[in-house]
């Protein structure tokens, strides 16, 4: 059923006001992509606060110029695809990356990231940062290490000293 000139409006202003809230947002050509594959990338988006919606073109340009953002999606004739990424902006470009290992029916046409228009491989490199629980972890790591090596470092002398009273303690029994 076609969409009310009402309804299309509010989808414009909806998706205006997600485009400005987004970390990330991601275009992609989804032809051929099955019905069960659309729903579990849905899902697997849906967990990291991340969205998927397909919406007609037109609705798009009009949405990208009213948030401002110049986007040369202008060449871009077929459905799209767009992926918001609300909670950092890796995560949304990993879920797509091991989606696509899986299913080669989506394609990354480019996106959005700090206001400006990024190519694919730009996407592609995002999905390769670690995150941040990861990053965390290895900041904890290089911070301890030091301080781990300077203990064993101090406490070898006691351990010796030890082992040496010990070795005496044993020759004198």
């Amino acid at each position: 059923m076609a969409k009310t000139r009402e309804q299309k409006e509010q989808i414009v202003e909806k998706l205006t006001s997600d485009l400005k809230n987004a970390k990330i947002t991601i275009f992609a050509a989804f032809s051929g992509l099955k019905v069960e594959d659309s729903d579990q990338l849905r899902n697997d988006l849906k967990e990291n606060n991340n969205f998927f919606k397909i919406i007609k073109t037109s609705l798009v340009k009009l949405s990208l110029k009213n948030a401002g953002v110049d986007a040369t999606i202008d060449q871009i004739t077929q459905p799209l695809a767009i992926v918001l990424g609300n909670s950092n902006e890796t995560s949304a470009p990993k879920t797509i990356r091991l989606f696509g290992k899986k299913s080669e029916a989506l394609q990354i046409l480019g996106g959005i990231y700090q206001n400006n228009w990024v190519e694919p491989e730009k996407i592609k490199e995002l999905a390769q940062i670690p995150g941040r629980t990861d990053l965390e972890a290895r900041l904890v790591g290089t911070i301890a290490q030091p301080l781990f090596r300077l203990n064993n470092v101090l406490s070898g002398n006691l351990r010796s000293l030890v082992y040496i009273l010990s070795q005496y303690q044993n020759s004198i029994s």
